[in-house]
């Protein structure tokens, strides 16, 4: 091959990088479309089953089977470059909108999940102490969040992660799949009671029923007692409830002092949790993110490439800015084998220059990145 054979090819893929780029542009033009979309109906950028399914399609597409990787690395950056801009437009879109403010949108409806007397009213108790609010209560955890973006309560209430036992999983997805904020925190001390109706004694009891975290956090009070059925339940207060209704000496509830005053039972061991530091951190959410001034505690969620050194270049974003990093909790991505988004809680205001900057540079290392609200910290427990 000569010089001027060269120069003839090289006009050649320029000509197809044109066609490459207007097709590229056209694409865009389409993710565009479907980022509107899915501003408009809450919906998360990030679809990993819908990822999954197009570049299964573009490696059946590929015609030349020994360039099947190079397509698919290809296709994979495409998808990459999309799910960017659709980041970017609904940011710029939502920073248009008018926001929310803590003194023009007070909560004065609040939700929890879970019954009077669970650690979730607690919670909603000791963080709302002096204010006038409104309490509704839910069944599950999704309700909270579902009555929290319909509008029928201002602010909802959930238990996020325990001192003991990690993560409350099904809170971090729930946060992630929603466009709901985190507007602030609290720590509560759990304290869990084993309770029966009066008359009940230790020799009774033959079922125990409780949340499956109150059962984690009191593994060792139950290894003690191996005979005993531990049943799954909706919340510890509603173990609390159902078990005073149902009167069986047979039957107990793991939940706190409150519940047990508050439904009757009677108290057959007190504070059997593993751990005396016991503590479960709450978060109060909103649909819409408040600005305050004194916040100092802000929490995201990332998606990384499945590539080596991908979690390292996104935790030194926080490292080279000065940033102290409080929490970092991995969930599964759906759609993925073994890839994950990270749940990462950071100290620092949005407003201070290096979280702008580390912001910025999370944006470049990631391949999704959600700003789940900027917030108080609670220094208790």
């Amino acid at each position: 091959m000569d010089h001027e054979e060269l120069k003839k090819i090289r006009d050649e893929i320029d000509v197809t990088n044109q066609s490459l780029i207007s097709l590229f542009e056209r694409r865009m033009e389409l993710v565009n479309r479907v980022a509107e979309y899915k501003r408009e109906r809450g919906l998360p950028v990030f679809d990993g089953a819908r990822e999954k399914e197009v570049l299964e399609k573009c490696a059946a597409w590929v015609k030349a089977p020994h360039y099947r990787e190079s397509c698919l690395w290809m296709m994979a950056r495409v998808i990459e470059a999309s799910r960017r801009y659709e980041n970017k437009k609904i940011a710029e879109q939502k920073e248009a909108e008018p926001r929310v403010t803590a003194a023009s949108a007070p909560c004065r409806r609040v939700g929890y999940q879970g019954v009077p007397g669970s650690y979730s009213h607690q919670a909603l108790r000791s963080y709302f102490a002096g204010r006038d609010v409104s309490e509704r209560n839910f069944k599950l955890f999704g309700d909270v969040v579902s009555a929290v973006m319909s509008g029928e309560v201002d602010c909802g209430v959930l238990p996020i992660e325990n001192s003991s036992t990690g993560g409350i999983l099904e809170v971090y997805d729930l946060l992630r799949k929603n466009d709901c904020h985190i507007v602030g925190e609290k720590i509560v001390k759990v304290d869990h009671n084993l309770m029966a109706v009066r008359g009940a004694n230790m020799a009774d009891i033959r079922r125990v029923y409780s949340h499956p975290q109150g059962f984690s956090q009191c593994a060792e009070f139950f290894a003690q007692h191996r005979d005993w059925e531990l049943i799954p339940y909706f919340n510890t207060a509603k173990s609390a409830e159902m078990v005073a209704l149902e009167g069986d000496l047979s039957k107990a509830a793991v939940a706190s002092r409150e519940a047990a005053e508050l439904y009757g039972l009677e108290i057959l061991a007190p504070n059997i949790n593993s751990s005396a530091s016991n503590y479960t951190r709450f978060v109060v959410i909103a649909a819409a993110a408040e600005r305050d001034e004194e916040a100092d505690k802000i929490t995201v969620v990332i998606g990384l490439r499945h590539e080596p050194g991908a979690l390292c270049r996104a935790l030194s974003c926080f490292c080279g800015n000065g940033l102290n990093l409080t929490n970092i909790e991995s969930r599964p991505l759906e759609g993925g084998s073994w890839e994950y988004f990270f749940h990462l809680d950071f100290s620092g205001h949005l407003r201070e220059k290096n979280v702008e900057r580390a912001v910025a540079e999370l944006e470049k290392n990631t391949s999704y990145l959600k700003i789940l609200g900027n917030y108080r910290a609670d220094r208790a427990g």
